[in-house]
């Protein structure tokens, strides 16, 4: 049977206006201001440090970031990517299209929506909002846990979580 996972989302996109849900924290929009000089994409170990402080600003604050686990996580995205340059900034270009808020309730596929109780892309209202809106959603809120690769921390809840064991 096919099922969905959804980690650290919304029920809008980019795009789309959802008063009803707290925007992006003011940190982070002080992050997204800045203007970040792009590494020599032919530098591993520079793209690899590139990765690992464009993730920093998503983390939970109230957790201390694992660099080390996020550099060996950037290293395996740089090793397996075919065009690191073209997956890290290809991403934004992409237009969200046409508002799906309103179609979510027709979401038929058991659903597990996990969601960091400190995102700041997506504060927390996000993902109860999405998990509220898909029919017989599991919501999981992983403590401490920003918008950001799961850590470690959260793994003893989030893999049985995925696996339906989890009682969520």
């Amino acid at each position: 049977m096919a099922a969905l996972a959804l980690a650290s989302s919304t029920p809008g996109g980019p795009g789309h206006e959802q008063p009803d849900l707290p925007p992006i924290t003011e940190a982070l929009l002080a992050v997204f201001a800045e203007d970040t000089p792009a590494p020599d994409w032919n530098d591993r170990a520079a793209v690899v440090e590139w990765l690992v402080e464009g993730e920093r600003p998503f983390a939970a604050p109230s957790r201390p970031f694992d660099a080390d686990a996020m550099r060996a996580w950037a290293g395996r995205v740089v090793d397996h990517a075919r065009n690191i340059a073209a997956q890290a900034t290809n991403p934004f270009l992409i237009d969200a299209g046409t508002p799906w808020r309103d179609r979510l309730g027709a979401i038929t596929a058991p659903t597990l929506v996990l969601h960091g109780t400190e995102d700041p892309l997506f504060p927390l209202a996000h993902g109860r909002a999405l998990a509220a809106e898909i029919p017989g959603a599991r919501f999981l809120a992983m403590e401490r846990t920003g918008h950001e690769v799961f850590p470690r921390e959260v793994w003893s809840e989030v893999v049985p979580a995925l696996l339906g064991r989890g009682q969520v």
